[in-house]
Formats: C-alpha cells, sequence, structure tokens
C-alpha cells in the first residue's frame, strides 16, 4: 500500500478473532500517516470490522500524538 501512497499507514491495534470466530489475528487500522487515531475512533472501526471484544480480545496501547 506505501508504494501506491507512502501517505498511508497501517497501526496494529488489537488482536483478537473475529464475532464470526476464526483463529486469533492481528487487527490495524489503515490511515493517513498524519492522521491521530482517537480511541473512540479506534473503537468503532474494531467494532464495524466484527472484532470480538468480549472474548479475548486485546486492544494494544497506541502512542499519543500531543
Amino acid at each position: 500500500m506505501t508504494r501506491l501512497n507512502p501517505k498511508l499507514s497501517v497501526t496494529q491495534v488489537a488482536t483478537g478473532v473475529h464475532v464470526d470466530g476464526g483463529f486469533t489475528v492481528n487487527w490495524g487500522l489503515v490511515h493517513m500517516e498524519d492522521e491521530a487515531l482517537s480511541d473512540a475512533d479506534v473503537a468503532a472501526a474494531l467494532k464495524e470490522a466484527g472484532l470480538d471484544a468480549q472474548h479475548n480480545a486485546e486492544i494494544q496501547e497506541r502512542e499519543r500524538r500531543d
């Protein structure tokens, strides 16, 4: 992706399974390099994508940009 647009960044934000089951995977968000991700943005994106937050999900601590 960065070859197509070097300003894109992928940030790992969680580890867990999809609500429909399956294997444990790393969950990441694709965003613009200079875009700050809020906790609410991350939670909404993970919920929409289907992370099963009720069972064995681990949300990663992210670096804060002030």
